[in-house]
């Protein structure tokens, strides 16, 4: 999650799941620096429903 209070334009205050609080240059945000799996994963259980 991302807090509201920044501290300034450039960078966010992120709280992660575990509580955890870091300061994160905006440019660390970025869509395009994150990289997405190209395929799906799904678990056995799951697969084996769908077939």
């Amino acid at each position: 999650m991302i807090e509201a209070d920044a501290p300034n334009v450039w960078q966010q205050i992120v709280t992660f799941s575990d509580d955890e609080r870091l300061l994160i240059n905006n440019t660390d945000l970025d869509a395009a620096s994150v990289p997405f799996p190209r395929e799906r994963n799904h678990t056995p259980e799951y697969t084996e429903a769908i077939a």
